[in-house]
């Protein structure tokens, strides 16, 4: 789950929340899934597709990054 080509940035923030909060939050509902079993392993799901879709965005460039490089080729 490790990104090899950027560092991850805890403070980056996807929908509201920091990434580095998404990562605590992941480990607190893996053991709570532990603890509780199955009934608790939609909660984890849910919170491992939004850190690995945070991830995701993280590595995207931003709109105003992206606009720039099309410009800069376009000249």
């Amino acid at each position: 789950m490790i990104m090899e080509d950027t560092q991850i940035n805890d403070a980056f923030v996807w929908k509201g929340v920091a990434l580095g909060r998404i990562r605590e939050m992941l480990i607190f509902i893996a053991k709570v899934v532990d603890m509780k079993g199955p009934i608790a392993q939609p909660l984890l799901d849910r919170i491992e597709s939004e850190y690995l879709a945070a991830i995701e965005a993280q590595r995207q460039p931003s709109q105003s990054e992206r606009i720039r490089a099309l410009i800069e080729r376009a000249v």
